[in-house]
């Protein structure tokens, strides 16, 4: 079952206002958060500003962190040091990357290793044809919580106010199911702060270049839609970084009460 964004996104909200992110240096990636219907994924943490990825939870895809559990016991029963060793070797893996000084902890390494590299699907194969008589786990295997794939992704800059539910509800309106980014000063998504008026902005205009670089690498191919909660200046700035490489994604103006759609971004606006 689908849940709607309003729904979602409520969770991911109240996931963000009791993360304990109070500041910046709190938040680290890989740290997700995680509910039923929500994931909450830090996608870049700046000097100014954080982002996150927030998506619809699949949990068709979801698998028990328990099946982890006893892929790292099978292995660590079906395999000794020399064993490793040799796992390593046909499998292309570097066996100096498993630092750690102890059988348990080498297996332990190599499971992160395969989760960083998407190699687990790799590992299970071979265990299962190197040891046949140990009942292996089913594919697929992720340790954490997947994120539906949709073909439309919502970026919200909410700095002058929470706009991410207001994005959410214009969204659900016209009918555009989408996955969102999440651009604040707050981390925890607990209330306004506005941008410091007493330093430069350009920490946070690099923030605001990173996020959208990251969110191109970690989702290509997608109608983007952008809504804007900010001062003039800034929503300049990062126009200026964003350069009008990509051509087709929508921008949205906060008309006093929801959201409107007013442009569709075209390269023909510099030979105009």
């Amino acid at each position: 079952m689908t849940a709607t964004p309003n729904t979602y996104l409520q969770e991911a909200v109240h996931l963000l206002n009791n993360s304990g992110f109070t500041n910046l240096e709190k938040v680290k990636i890989g740290q997700e958060l995680a509910g039923q219907t929500a994931v909450v994924r830090p996608l870049h943490v700046g000097q100014m500003l954080v982002s996150y990825l927030i998506g619809e939870r699949d949990t068709y895809h979801d698998v028990e962190h328990e099946t982890l559990v006893t892929f790292k016991q099978n292995l660590k029963t079906a395999f000794n040091n020399n064993d490793l060793k040799i796992l390593c070797f046909e499998l292309n893996i570097p066996y100096e990357d498993l630092g750690a000084e102890t059988h348990d902890g080498r297996i332990q390494d190599l499971i992160e290793y395969g989760q960083r590299h998407g190699r687990l699907a790799d590992l299970v194969a071979y265990s299962r044809r190197e040891r046949p008589h140990i009942v292996w786990p089913q594919l697929p295997i992720v340790d954490t919580p997947a994120i539906k794939s949709k073909s439309d992704l919502a970026i919200v800059i909410s700095i002058n106010q929470q706009a991410l539910e207001t994005a959410a509800s214009h969204l659900a309106e016209i009918l555009v199911d989408s996955n969102f980014v999440l651009l604040t000063t707050t981390p925890d998504y607990s209330r306004i702060q506005w941008l410091p008026h007493d330093k430069d902005w350009q920490p946070a205009v690099q923030d605001f270049y990173q996020t959208v670089q990251h969110s191109a690498l970690r989702i290509p191919r997608v109608r983007r839609h952008f809504f804007f909660a900010t001062l003039l200046p800034y929503a300049f700035a990062i126009g200026c970084a964003w350069g009008l490489v990509h051509q087709g994604d929508e921008l949205y103006h906060w008309a006093g009460s929801s959201y409107v759609r007013v442009l569709t971004s075209s390269r023909d606006w510099k030979n105009k």
